[in-house]
């Protein structure tokens, strides 16, 4: 378990710029995301937005680090059409289970992500205390 000494929006913060390797996590999310796009019900998306700006938004990174990941794919011509303006019950039960999923893929991505920094952090601090011993 990883004790968590930032909050959520410190985390995000952090993440802004982020660059480099890919957790396991954050494609394990970034996977649920583009299946979320592509289902056309998502509520957190407006009618026309690109996937590659969702994921940047979503993944707190550039859209190029986005691009470079779906190279191929299209990411950045690929855009959000909405199923139905009209919900039936069932869909909504759906949204809302999608909704749900996705702050659970949230988090861990989140968690995993401090875990990774910690370590990097650690293993600096370590280098620099043999380098100067």
């Amino acid at each position: 378990e990883v004790k968590q000494f930032y909050d959520d929006d410190q985390i995000r913060e952090m993440l802004k710029n982020r660059k480099g390797r890919w957790l396991p996590e954050e494609e394990e999310y970034a996977k649920f995301l583009v299946e979320e796009f592509e289902s056309g019900l998502s509520s957190d998306l407006e009618h026309g937005s690109s996937l590659r700006a969702y994921l940047s938004k979503k993944l707190y990174c550039s859209p190029m680090r986005i691009s470079k990941k779906f190279s191929g794919k299209k990411v950045g011509t690929q855009v959000f059409m909405r199923k139905s303006n009209v919900l039936s019950n069932s869909l909504r039960l759906y949204e809302s289970q999608m909704r749900q999923r996705s702050l659970v893929l949230e988090h861990k991505f989140l968690k995993a992500y401090i875990a990774w920094e910690s370590d990097r952090i650690n293993n600096v601090s370590s280098s620099l205390a043999n380098s100067c011993a």
